[in-house]
């Protein structure tokens, strides 16, 4: 496994990559058929939370196997998070659409709001293991072999943003009707190129895992809503939709064209005691 993730880290990353989401795949189904029908809302995200929690542990040791194997190491930047943080933009613009929509609720859901802490949970849970898999172990396997060329970097995030949309799509063995499904994998191309260039931009997993957690939290505060004011909302979700096909994915492709290439990281580390980053020797 050592050689084969130092010499070809791609096929490392993608058939990593692939297994786990297939171990995910079917937990997720196991898990649903058979206690869908006895547990509550709450409990069962919970139970799905879990199961990230359980899957994010052999990610993340893919992720350092990979690295350490082409002789990268982990490190703490807060410059590295810093740059994550600004090549967010297009997210907090996404998530500044949502947190306005929420003074137009009108009415709330009570169902929805008592299982709203274990929504916080999961997607918490959900956000890490999917940035360290999707962003960490995926899009580092390919910009450690393509990472100093442009085109690489856009096959990066191609490859990510595919895997991921995908990957939601599997949302039909738990619950979801094949329409609802790929409508919601749809609704993941704008969120998955701009976390993709927030990766790549700053080469900082840790700025994706918050930025893909806020982002999931302002989304599901809208799950609240039994009822809204109409009018207003149809003009926020057009603009919600701009913001995530259009003016977000234009920023995050601009930003992972001045990217700089994966081993010239080095150069900008500046070491302190609360930043993830990934850099090199």
């Amino acid at each position: 496994m050592k050689s084969l993730a130092a010499k070809k880290p791609v096929l490392f990353g993608i058939i990593g990559t692939i297994i786990i989401l297939v171990l995910d795949i079917v937990s997720n189904g196991v898990l649903f058929d058979l206690f869908s029908s006895s547990i509550t809302k709450s409990q069962g995200f919970l139970v799905n939370g879990a199961t990230k929690v359980v899957l994010f542990v052999p990610t993340a040791i893919l992720l350092g196997y990979i690295i350490k194997s082409n002789g990268f190491k982990f490190a703490f930047s807060t410059k590295g998070f810093a740059k994550g943080m600004f090549a967010s933009i297009p997210i907090f613009l996404c998530i500044a659409v949502y947190i306005v929509a929420s003074f137009f609720i009108t009415e709330i859901n009570r169902d929805a709001l008592s299982a709203f802490p274990a929504i916080v949970v999961q997607q918490t849970a959900i956000s890490f293991y999917e940035e360290v898999l999707v962003r960490g172990l995926l899009i580092t396997a390919i910009l450690i072999k393509l990472g100093d060329r442009v085109k690489g970097r856009i096959i990066a995030m191609l490859v990510s943003v595919i895997l991921f949309v995908l990957f939601h799509m599997a949302n039909i063995f738990v619950g979801s009707s094949v329409s609802e499904a790929i409508s919601n994998s749809i609704m993941t191309i704008g969120p998955g190129i701009m976390l993709a260039a927030v990766y790549i931009y700053s080469k900082n997993i840790l700025s994706a895992m918050i930025m893909h957690t806020l982002y999931n939290l302002a989304l599901h505060v809208m799950s609240l809503a039994s009822q809204v004011n109409d009018a207003v909302w149809s003009i926020l979700n057009i603009f919600s939709l701009i913001s995530l096909f259009i003016i977000g994915p234009i920023l995050a492709i601009i930003l992972i064209i001045k990217a700089k290439p994966f081993g010239n990281v080095v150069d900008e580390v500046n070491i302190s005691r609360t930043n993830l980053f990934i850099g090199t020797n």
